[in-house]
């Protein structure tokens, strides 16, 4: 005869990595020397556990520039990126990062341009 029917199985597909880019990072603070950057998260997109923003201060004409790279701590979309030369160019680009891998990156920004260094006090 037939013996006792076995428990239901039942699976699951795992979270995968991010799969949607991010819109590219904004300035909302500029200084001589740092600029605070943020960015919309994306919609549909697994977890996120920190974003991975790249900058270069070239001019990017493709995703195979030299970069400078830096976490957030939290998946908060917000980065404080610090020493940075005065009077110049950055371009910015950023991407998800969850248990299961990274996502795309995001376009590089426009051109963000730190403001001249203050005037020195006089003697």
């Amino acid at each position: 005869g037939l013996g006792a029917a076995s428990p239901e199985l039942v699976f699951r597909t795992l979270p995968g990595p991010p799969t949607t880019r991010c819109a590219p990072p904004v300035p909302v603070d500029v200084t001589s020397s740092s600029v605070v950057l943020e960015w919309p998260p994306p919609a549909d997109v697994a977890p996120i556990n920190f974003y991975r923003v790249a900058w270069t201060d070239h001019e990017p004409d493709c995703d195979d520039v030299d970069c400078f790279v830096a976490d957030t701590d939290t998946p908060v979309p917000v980065l404080p990126v610090q020493d940075l030369a005065c009077n110049s160019n950055y371009w910015f680009k950023v991407q998800t990062v969850n248990d299961f891998g990274n996502g795309p990156w995001s376009e590089f920004s426009s051109a963000i341009t730190t403001l001249k260094a203050p005037p020195s006090a006089p003697y």
